[in-house]
This record gives C-alpha cells, structure tokens and sequence, in this order.
C-alpha cells in the first residue's frame, strides 16, 4: 500500500487509485455542494434501471436472507404499532389480495397444498360473467371466495377449486360436499 500525500496515512486505494478516505470526503463534500443535481442524476438513473435494481435487491435478500429476517423481525417488534397501522392500510386497499392470503394461509394451517394466484378473483368474475353458480343471480358486492371441494372435506387450495358465491349461498353451503348441497338444493348432479 502506498501513503496518501493528503492525509499521510497507509490506507486502501479505490480502483482509479485514489486514496479512500479522501475520496470519501470529496464525494461527500461535491454531493452536498450539488445536493439537486446529484438527486436528479440518481432519479434519472433509478428509472432508467428499475429492473437492474430489481434484480439486486432480489439477490440481496436471497443471500442475506437470515439478516433480513432478523432485521424485520426487530423492527416488527420495536414499532408494533407502525406495523399494525401498515397492515390496516394494505388491507383496506387490497380487500382481494387479502382474501387470497386468508385462503392460502388456511391451506397451509390444514396442509392441503396448493397456492392461490393473487389475481384469482377478477379472473373468476369474469368467467362466472358476474353471476354465482348456485342461484344464477349477480354477484353484487360483498361476493365471497369459495372452495368447491371445502379445504375441511381435503379439498386443494388451487385456482381451479375455487368459485365466486354470493354471500347468503356461501353461508349456506359452509363446509359441505359440493354434491350434495347443489342435490339440496334441488339440482340433478
């Protein structure tokens, strides 16, 4: 290692060849001089990289998995409160994604298997054109997520086992075998 004429100390050289520290310094002073034109250059670069940055933030997390989780961990226990106000938030703007998760962690509670995708309820709406099965009548509202086979009864948690019901058939189909409440219902299966 060589000695740096500015600060006379023995330190690690950076690829042009210039001292560390110092030029830490420089940088640091040049950045706080230019505070708007830094910013914009990074803005200008951020976007121009979304997927570049993507990317190391997914091999970030994949290698460093334990820290981050420790890290999570910490702060969920630290700010309880933050966090209960975040998941609030997210559930109240994302009533179906939340439905989707209560579904998928049900499945995992039972280990039936399986994974719902996120967009399954407008995917479902759109086949059943807005109508429920059980009573050809429209969906409206405060439509409800059903198993056709019920995770109870060994049912997967996969796209293709689920329907839209309203929510009174729902109610009354609960847990039973799909057969059997459309017999009682006095259809023909």
């Amino acid at each position: 290692m060589k000695y740096c004429k500015k600060c006379q100390l023995d330190t690690d050289r950076n690829a042009c060849g210039r001292c560390k520290p110092c030029e830490n310094k420089r940088s640091a002073v040049y950045r706080a001089e230019n505070f708007n034109k830094v910013r914009a250059a990074t803005i200008k670069w951020r976007n121009a990289n979304r997927d570049k940055i993507k990317e190391y933030g997914s091999l970030y997390r994949l290698v460093n998995s334990v820290n981050v989780k420790a890290s999570k961990s910490a702060y969920r226990i630290a700010n309880p409160e933050k966090v209960k106000a975040s998941l609030v938030a997210w559930h109240t703007l994302n009533p179906s994604a939340k439905c989707v998760y209560t579904q998928n962690y049900r499945a995992r509670k039972l280990d039936n298997g399986g994974k719902l995708s996120k967009d399954i309820k407008s995917k479902l709406f759109i086949l059943q054109k807005g109508k429920c099965p059980c009573c050809n009548q429209p969906l409206g509202e405060d439509y409800h997520l059903d198993h056709i086979m019920p995770l109870s009864l060994g049912g997967l948690n996969t796209d293709y086992n689920c329907q839209l019901l309203r929510q009174q058939c729902n109610n009354q189909k609960y847990n039973k075998h799909p057969v059997d409440f459309m017999q009682s219902r006095g259809f023909l299966l």
